[in-house]
């Protein structure tokens, strides 16, 4: 089932509350699931992995939880008294709303990234494309060693 991208957004502003179950083996990517949410006002529930924390603040703009028993928890504390008793649920999206930014995505890149990467900067973006093609580089000869069967070749020099 796909979803048009028109109504990603009129699906967001019907729900209450937001779920994530993002995990992350590295720990520093964050979904960006959670940044709709949170445009659309929604309080977020978020599993926790080492940086959700720089986008759910837990009890300021949603719930992080590590278990499906806190998860149950946060769920029945948050929306528990709905639809009388919505008080956290508005707190949260207060929360939200206030700390929601004006900038977009085009200002904080021409900001912060273009600079590394026009034409006044070309040495950098040389410098990282090289980078780039010699970490593939290794990454391939790593892989043709595995393939052909040079383990012993391959701990000698990588252990």
């Amino acid at each position: 089932l796909w979803l048009a991208v028109e109504d990603y957004p009129k699906i967001l502003g019907a729900a209450d509350i937001g779920v994530s179950l993002h995990t992350s083996s590295s720990g520093l990517d964050l979904p960006m699931k959670v940044v709709d949410m949170f445009g659309s006002d929604l309080p977020v529930l978020a599993r926790e992995f080492r940086c959700i924390g720089e986008l759910v603040q837990d009890s300021k703009n949603g719930f992080v939880f590590s278990t499906s028993d806190e998860l149950c928890q946060k769920l029945i504390q948050l929306a528990g008294g709905f639809p009388r008793d919505i008080g956290l649920l508005d707190k949260f999206q207060r929360e939200i709303r206030l700390n929601r930014t004006t900038e977009t995505w085009q200002k904080v890149w021409d900001r912060e990234a273009r600079l590394y990467f026009t034409r006044q900067s070309k040495p950098i973006g040389l410098y990282v494309t090289r980078l780039i093609i010699f970490l593939l580089s290794i990454s391939s000869v790593i892989q043709v060693f595995r393939m052909i069967g040079l383990n012993t070749l391959f701990n000698a020099l990588f252990d």
